[in-house]
């Protein structure tokens, strides 16, 4: 018996069939996400308040690609966004655009170490 703590997908897979599909059939996920208009704000947010971890409350309803899905399935799930300087301390002048990591998920995220955690993980 083989025991799955997460699938672990890329940003291709960040669709609302998609997540609408993993939910139903009860299987836990990390999608990285396209940093849309809509991510791009939330990204916004976390950078103006200087945080080192976040979780928001994200519905996702279009496809990666900004165009609405078939089905116009909309799909509470969760956003994380978290500084990749802090996971692995080293210095924010290092990075470029992969300086935030930025997941939806199903897991639970209550503290700093889970979030930082699944950065790694997903690595």
């Amino acid at each position: 018996m083989i025991d799955i703590k997460a699938v672990l997908m890329d940003r291709g897979f960040f669709r609302a069939v998609t997540v609408d599909i993993l939910y139903r059939y009860g299987i836990p996920f990390i999608i990285r996400v396209i940093r849309t208009k809509r991510i791009n704000k939330f990204l916004e947010e976390f950078k103006e308040n200087k945080r080192t971890w976040y979780v928001y409350v994200y519905e996702i309803n279009k496809t990666a690609y900004g165009k609405s899905d078939r089905r116009v399935i909309q799909i509470k799930t969760t956003l994380v966004i978290l500084d990749n300087s802090m996971v692995e301390k080293m210095p924010a002048e290092k990075y470029d655009d992969d300086r935030y990591f930025i997941f939806i998920t199903n897991l639970p995220v209550f503290s700093q170490e889970i979030a930082f955690q699944i950065a790694r993980d997903f690595r």
